[in-house]
């Protein structure tokens, strides 16, 4: 009888022992949770940025164009005129016309309208200047934007930009709990294509394009191989980014472009009638 009884007593115990785990592991889930959500130390809403983008898209010749609007970004918002080019507040209309095509650092992810270098360079020269930029934009999209501009034009290429074709998503999913996001950044981190020849033909056509510059950060090898093979002008890499999570430049990144960009564009523009 009293073997049955400590069974009893010991058999209550251990669930009293997981109930009690049950209960502070949850706890502690919403705790991380909830800090998380509060204080977003590497700055995941960066999904949520991404997500605006697709959001504000819709489908093009080149992948995807956006819908002119104006679109919350994070903390900043972008302006998306009725061209469906990104807002130059800096632009003159008067001045040279220039092109500016590439990826998410020539559209300016993640800062306003106004802090995106294409604008600082637009009112540092007096350029009534178009950024073309758009988010996830390879080289295969540069080039079919490209076919579609007259003039002059400035491509900042990065290493990923050597991909396939970005297409229009409908909808790109994130997880909605941010202890999720933390773990997918941890678990998936970004991984950026290594240069391929089988790209070369597209590079090529952009290198030989009238009144084409190409710029490209002095950032290792993808750099030199756009220097040697392509004629591409290197400038410093940004040191300055939106967060751990997002490394787009921030509005000092982005002037760092800009003033490495200023003096080549200027020399570029001398040389040619825009």
């Amino acid at each position: 009888y009293e073997l049955v009884v400590f069974r009893h007593d010991e058999s209550d115990m251990m669930s009293r022992f997981l109930v009690t785990f049950l209960i502070t592991f949850l706890l502690s889930i919403v705790g991380i949770e909830a800090a998380l959500a509060a204080v977003d130390p590497w700055g995941v809403r960066y999904f949520d940025d991404v997500q605006s983008i697709w959001q504000a898209s819709a489908p093009d010749v080149t992948g995807y164009s956006f819908k002119p609007g104006r679109y919350i970004f994070g903390p900043t918002a972008f302006t998306i005129e009725a061209d469906g080019l990104r807002a130059v507040p800096g632009r003159d209309s008067s001045g040279p016309r220039v092109a500016f095509v590439g990826d998410s650092v020539t559209f300016g992810q993640g800062v306003n309208d106004a802090d995106t270098w294409v604008s600082l360079m637009a009112a540092a020269l007096r350029l009534n200047a178009m950024n073309h930029g758009r988010s996830a934009y390879s080289i295969a999209n540069v080039a079919r934007v490209l076919d579609g501009i007259d003039g002059c034009a400035v491509f900042l290429t990065i290493a990923n930009d050597p991909a396939p074709a970005q297409h229009y998503r409908a909808s790109r999913p994130y997880p909605a709990l941010w202890l999720s996001r933390y773990l997918m950044l941890i678990l998936t981190p970004p991984a950026i294509p290594a240069y391929s020849d089988r790209y070369a033909p597209l590079y090529e056509a952009v290198a030989a394009r009238p009144d084409t510059l190409i710029l490209a950060f002095d950032d290792g090898e993808y750099g030199n191989i756009m220097r040697d093979e392509y004629g591409a002008v290197l400038i410093p890499p940004f040191t300055s980014r939106i967060s751990v999570s997002d490394a787009h430049a921030d509005a000092e990144g982005n002037r760092q472009i800009a003033d490495a960009a200023r003096p080549i564009i200027q020399n570029w523009l001398d040389e040619r009638n825009c």
